[in-house]
């Protein structure tokens, strides 16, 4: 699969003014476009799932830590915090039903491996791990495109508007869909 990236438009999505015209981001982004695009549709609408869930959470913590007045309580933003990374750990999801959703299996080790990434970079302090995370997700992202992650999200927002509420749904959502339009049209 071959997407056509305008790398300039980056600087308008938050956090990526760093990274979007550096010559080691541009190419993990291309490296991971090729990787993404061989996985199965399956494996896509797991990291579509786990990728809406992840970044919604994301918003809700950053508003808590930020001290915003439109932050969740603490009750409710570790609620967040503990659906997402029970998902993440476990690639299993438990709804308040019963039911559990669980990740394609032959996406696991990939998705193991940017949880990695992600932890060297935000949680050890590792720049370089820390542009790795964000090439794998603009990636991720253009790979599964715009319709799937938007199903996913409306999934997300049926089955845990409970978790998150609306104000925090929408944010994930337009977090994750500001990167897809660095798509060049």
């Amino acid at each position: 699969m071959k997407l056509s990236i305008d790398f300039s438009k980056l600087s308008n999505v938050p956090y990526m003014n760093d990274y979007s015209n550096h010559p080691k981001f541009q190419n993990w982004v291309n490296e991971y476009v090729d990787f993404w695009s061989q996985q199965t549709e399956e494996g896509l609408d797991s990291v579509a799932l786990i990728r809406a869930i992840e970044c919604t959470n994301g918003c809700v913590q950053y508003a808590f830590r930020d001290e915003e007045p439109w932050a969740l309580s603490l009750e409710q933003t570790r609620l967040c915090m503990k659906t997402s990374m029970t998902f993440i750990k476990t690639k299993k999801l438990e709804l308040s039903d019963g039911t559990i959703i669980e990740c394609d299996k032959s996406i696991i080790n990939a998705l193991d491996k940017v949880r990695d990434i992600y932890i060297k970079g935000f949680k050890n302090g590792d720049e370089d791990s820390m542009m790795e995370f964000y090439a794998q997700s603009l990636a991720q992202f253009f790979v599964i495109g715009r319709e799937k992650l938007n199903k996913k999200f409306d999934w997300v927002e049926k089955n845990l508007y409970n978790v998150f509420g609306d104000l925090f749904l929408k944010a994930g959502r337009n977090y994750v869909m500001s990167y897809l339009n660095a798509l060049e049209k």
